[in-house]
């Protein structure tokens, strides 16, 4: 009997061992605009079921599954990010700041970020509110941007569609109005996503100053100097 215990309680501390080896913790960084760490934001770790939340410094501690994880990154206001667990420590996440003004109410209120670190960001860091470079097409960009926007083709040109209509919109030519630094642009196609600066999507009341020609929404894009 007293053989039978002992055998059962290996048993039980192996199997104990087995599970704590599958898992790891996985400490990071979240931030925007490159530098600048975001508080609050929230992490999960799919496969362990773990949620927890970045501190004021940006930084977060998970339980995941070895190499078998996937670490969802979300903040309202920005676009989240999904990151497949490959063994690394020590992970930087940057989300992309949405640039608009439920984003700013929504940084601020959930304090993502305090109100003049923020401002100061879009005044004096939006350069640096992308991984534009690592993206296939400049509609690809603006979709980052606002993942509603459509492409579809009006006269073999390709444009961009903001209408909740969607394909409706597309088949009645209600296209956005795009804006390249400042100039109204019908094709973007050959721009680069490396020569994007940023991206602003307007919609609605955003898009009241543009009168009629902004009635199916805005997009502007501003290009790097260089």
């Amino acid at each position: 009997m007293k053989l039978k215990l002992a055998v059962l309680i290996l048993s039980i501390a192996f199997a104990f061992t087995g599970v704590q080896a599958q898992t790891t913790v996985l400490k990071g960084k979240v931030t925007a605009f490159k530098y600048y760490p975001l508080n609050n934001v929230t992490v999960v770790a799919s496969k362990s079921k773990q949620t927890v939340l970045t501190d004021s410094l940006g930084y977060f501690s998970i339980q995941v599954k070895s190499k078998k994880d996937v670490i969802k990154f979300k903040a309202n206001g920005f676009v989240g990010q999904t990151v497949r667990y490959r063994g690394e420590n020590d992970l930087v996440v940057n989300l992309l700041y949405l640039n608009n003004e439920s984003a700013h109410y929504n940084a601020v209120n959930e304090k993502y970020l305090k109100e003049e670190t923020l401002d100061y960001c879009i005044a004096n860091q939006m350069n640096e509110n992308n991984n534009y470079d690592r993206m296939s097409s400049i509609f690809q960009v603006i979709q980052a941007v606002n993942p509603t926007a459509q492409v579809g083709s009006v006269n073999g040109v390709e444009s961009v569609f903001l209408n909740s209509r969607g394909a409706n919109s597309i088949s009645s030519g209600e296209h956005a109005l795009i804006l390249v630094d400042g100039v109204v642009t019908e094709q973007i196609s050959g721009l680069s996503p490396a020569q994007v600066k940023s991206v602003k999507v307007l919609i609605g009341n955003e898009a009241a100053a543009y009168g009629s020609r902004g009635a199916n929404g805005v997009v502007l894009i501003s290009l790097k100097n260089n």
